[in-house]
């Protein structure tokens, strides 16, 4: 495999709140393309695990090989 169709990601994460989290994919290719996966949700004050399986066609085309890069970022704010 040289060149990406789709990216598929299957997440199992444990949050305070799940509404909370956001996800971003970063290809491991010279622009770096970042795919926000998953953005925050006020209104989900659920504490299930968000077990889940994602999918982006935003890699199309670009290289297949190298180091891709998975970020979780906890958007609550205790303030």
């Amino acid at each position: 495999m040289n060149y990406i169709e789709h990216v598929e990601i299957t997440v199992y994460v444990q949050a305070n709140f799940r509404g909370d989290v956001e996800l971003y994919l970063t290809s491991p290719n010279s622009s770096s393309t970042e795919t926000r996966l998953l953005r925050a949700r006020l209104w989900d004050f659920s504490q299930a695990a968000l077990d889940f399986r994602f999918m982006s066609v935003h890699q199309w085309g670009e290289p297949a090989n190298g180091n891709w890069a998975l970020r979780l970022v906890d958007t609550y704010d205790n303030g």
